[in-house]
């Protein structure tokens, strides 16, 4: 069965860089930054327009967020459905780095190849919403990503180009009844 697939990361695309560090409750919580984000972390207008790119295209979620190197698929899925996600988490992209923190080994673009080569289903089409990383994203991606600013977070314009990427979810559909390979 074919799939499409939201690359996601949370800092900078479900929160925004003006907030980073406000809302968090417990500050003795350690992670990449020095503090392990929650939920409350997690904006939930950015939520609702990640919905909408669901709802519309019938993607599903991998994590390439660094919050992966500190929970797991069903915490991760649990942070955001606590702030309305309404979708399916399927992974997490691996973890190549040396070090164990992302921005001390390899490239997030070579993660997301890894998990897409190794993915057992046939991925129809995918999008990478990051808001960093762009150097190696755009040279093995291309289209493909869409590059947030960490001020602004997922806004209504990338909601678009995500959905345009993904295809609307009857064309996959479409392509699958008629047979056609994909």
């Amino acid at each position: 069965m074919s799939k499409k697939i939201i690359f996601l990361d949370f800092d900078g695309v479900l929160n925004s860089s003006l907030d980073w560090g406000r809302t968090t409750k417990n500050p003795n919580k350690k992670g990449l930054t020095g503090i392990l984000w929650d939920a409350e972390d997690i904006d939930t207008q950015f939520v609702k327009r990640l919905n909408k790119i669901i709802r519309e295209t019938g993607a599903e979620i991998a994590y390439s967020t660094s919050w992966r190197l500190y929970r797991n698929l069903e915490q991760l899925t649990g942070i955001l459905e606590c702030r309305g996600l309404k979708g399916t988490a399927i992974g997490l992209t691996p973890d190549l780095s040396q070090q164990g923190e992302i921005w001390f080994g390899s490239d997030r673009a070579d993660e997301v190849k890894k998990w897409l080569d190794s993915c057992e289903d046939e991925v129809y089409s995918f999008v990478i919403l990051d808001d960093g990383w762009e150097e190696g994203f755009i040279k093995q991606f291309g289209d493909n990503f869409i590059l947030m600013e960490k001020s602004a977070g997922l806004q209504k314009h990338h909601v678009k180009k995500a959905i345009k990427i993904l295809g609307k979810k009857d064309e996959l559909r479409e392509v699958q009844k008629e047979g056609v390979d994909v």
